[in-house]
């Protein structure tokens, strides 16, 4: 298994082409646990943040800035929903480690 930012980023590119399906992509990092993604905004924005991660590894990566697509309802950032995204660690982009 990879753990790179690039394997991460056509993990969750898989994911998007998806939605507003859930998404079956299996962990580039430990090829146990399925991707999970969330798109959370601030007062109800149309972009935001989204985040990726597995949720058996508890690692993923974060975008930002990113446009939520249609059918997706975002979380909101300091909702009790928002506690739904586990703490996991993020996979640095290259360069960044």
């Amino acid at each position: 298994m990879s753990n790179t930012w690039d394997d991460w980023q056509d993990a969750f590119e898989r994911s998007y082409d998806r939605l507003p399906e859930a998404p079956v992509e299996i962990c580039p990092s430990c090829g146990l646990g399925k991707v999970s993604l969330a798109y959370m905004v601030k007062n109800g924005s149309s972009a935001g943040s989204v985040f990726v991660w597995c949720d058996s590894c508890l690692k993923g990566i974060v975008i930002s800035r990113a446009e939520v697509p249609e059918g997706v309802t975002p979380l909101e950032f300091g909702s009790p929903e928002s506690g739904l995204i586990p703490n996991f660690s993020v996979v640095p982009p290259v360069g960044r480690e």
